[in-house]
């Protein structure tokens, strides 16, 4: 029987200023019936008026109805490092009233699409409070608003079609539906991609054939239930599970089994895959939901096995802080090892390149270099030791991460730097070239046109402003290691990290 639900009525229309300080308020209804009027929110409205009023080129925009220029405009104020906290939360409530619509209108879409319409109790205040939890989120906001471009339909379809489409993923995810789930994914995993990524994730390689093992019994006692979900296998599963595999391979329990299987998920997780979505050929991403975000070879994956989540984290925690409690020491030890460091790991110097700047021989910055990770390693060890009773010779790939973990100490560094010399040092027409170009994604002839000059001369501004940003990162070198590098190549190398964070 066709049921008329909430989503079939329509939400009513608002002015185009009113879409940054207006919100949806129910009028009542019953289950199956609602209708909605706008309320206006007072303090959004003022600093509204207070944008039109101070910037004629605002004005411009909101009498142009350009809501895209104004929700990017929102969006940079959001992620201004010098902006108040109070002018940061009215710009992320201005993208939450624009997106209201949308939110709604998503919400309706899921819920027309997938819901039971023989118990309609909690679907829509479910699919609703996911669109919620999206809209509230500049973050989220950012990453939607970025892959729109203008082409088939306006900003606020495109929203709607990308909020539906991701809290149809969380759906499947937190309800462990459709081909989402993750243990349909485990299913479908083959045993080399299961195998390269356990190895990539420090399981030893004498250990991944068990992992294999326990996931084929699993599946052979383990299936989709009856309503066609792909649930968390039950302690019963499991045992059966363990037992299958007691029978035909070797002796487990169920918690030794749900420990393992737990372990394959993670680490698929932390992978990315593609999976096929029904019988078309299109394919979508599964997301990268990684515990700790390394994609480097983790040593300590290696004793997962007897360890719970919880220790895990904490113990990662307690090596980090052994690691930069090392890092520091070495630093402080002689200012050539500091300068040296920074050169290296930072700039991504070579080891002549560094020891030319420093004014030693190579063979020094290789026998320093190797010391520091010494130190670090023996510190590792040390801690490894009175913590958990295991020698540092049990692990794999610990040298690797430990290089691994430096790299990214200092590329937080640069990267801030760069950040401080985007926002206080280029000038604001350098500025909102750069964003136009590698935040919004515009193609150089068409910011080239806005800016009524040719290709060329524009590409050339472009290459000033980035030459802006090198000479800032040079000087906070010099000011920092008391060395400023003249050296063509080095600079290049300089320079790529700028193109880095501005791509990134």
């Amino acid at each position: 029987m066709l049921v008329e639900a909430k989503f079939m009525i329509p939400i009513p229309s608002r002015d185009f200023n009113d879409k940054f300080y207006t919100f949806l308020i129910p009028m009542g209804g019953d289950n199956r019936q609602i209708c909605f009027r706008w309320r206006t929110e007072t303090a959004l409205k003022q600093n509204f008026s207070f944008y039109q009023a101070a910037e004629e080129s605002f004005w411009v925009l909101c009498q142009g109805q350009d809501d895209y220029s104004i929700v990017r405009k929102f969006l940079e104020i959001y992620q201004h490092e010098e902006t108040t906290e109070r002018d940061k939360e009215l710009a992320k409530w201005h993208l939450t009233a624009y997106l209201e619509t949308p939110c709604y209108q998503a919400a309706s879409k899921r819920f027309a699409t997938f819901s039971n319409f023989n118990d309609l109790t909690d679907d829509w205040e479910y699919y609703l409070h996911l669109a919620r939890c999206l809209t509230n989120n500049p973050e989220e906001i950012l990453r939607i608003y970025r892959k729109y471009r203008r082409r088939g339909y306006d900003l606020e379809k495109h929203f709607m079609w990308e909020i539906a489409s991701k809290i149809r993923d969380l759906s499947y995810q937190a309800t462990g539906q459709g081909k989402y789930s993750p243990w349909y994914s485990l299913k479908n995993t083959s045993a080399s991609t299961l195998t390269q990524a356990l190895f990539n994730h420090g399981v030893r390689q004498e250990n991944i054939e068990r992992y294999l093992v326990v996931k084929s019994c699993l599946f052979e006692v383990y299936a989709k239930s009856e309503q066609g979900r792909w649930l968390a296998p039950t302690i019963n599963e499991y045992q059966a599970a363990a037992n299958y595999c007691t029978r035909y391979h070797f002796t487990i329990d169920f918690l030794k089994i749900q420990k393992l299987i737990t372990i394959c998920l993670e680490v698929l997780r932390s992978s990315p895959k593609f999976i096929s979505c029904g019988t078309d050929n299109n394919l979508d991403v599964i997301e990268n939901h990684s515990v700790n975000d390394i994609s480097e070879p983790d040593p300590l994956l290696a004793i997962a096995e007897d360890l719970s989540r919880e220790k895990m984290q904490s113990y990662a925690e307690g090596i980090n802080q052994v690691l930069t409690q090392g890092w520091s020491a070495f630093k402080q030890r002689d200012i050539d090892h500091e300068t040296m460091l920074l050169l290296r790991y930072g700039l991504g110097l070579s080891q002549a390149s560094t020891a030319a700047q420093i004014g030693v021989h190579q063979t020094t910055v290789r026998e320093h270099c190797l010391q520091f990770q010494e130190q670090l390693l023996e510190a590792v060890g040390i801690w490894l030791i009175e913590r958990l009773g295991i020698n540092l010779q049990q692990l794999e790939n610990v040298d690797k991460y430990l290089d691994y973990w430096v790299q990214q100490q200092y590329k937080k560094q640069i990267d801030s730097v760069i950040m401080a010399g985007f926002n206080n040092y280029l000038e604001v027409d350098s500025r909102n070239m750069l964003t136009q170009m590698y935040f919004n994604y515009t193609k150089e002839r068409k910011l080239a046109r806005q800016l009524n000059i040719g290709t060329a001369e524009f590409k050339q501004k472009v290459k000033e402003a980035e030459n802006q940003l090198l000479l800032y990162l040079l000087e906070w070198v010099k000011d920092t290691v008391g060395i400023f590098l003249e050296n063509k190549l080095e600079r290049k190398k300089v320079a790529r990290l700028i193109k880095e964070w501005l791509s990134n």
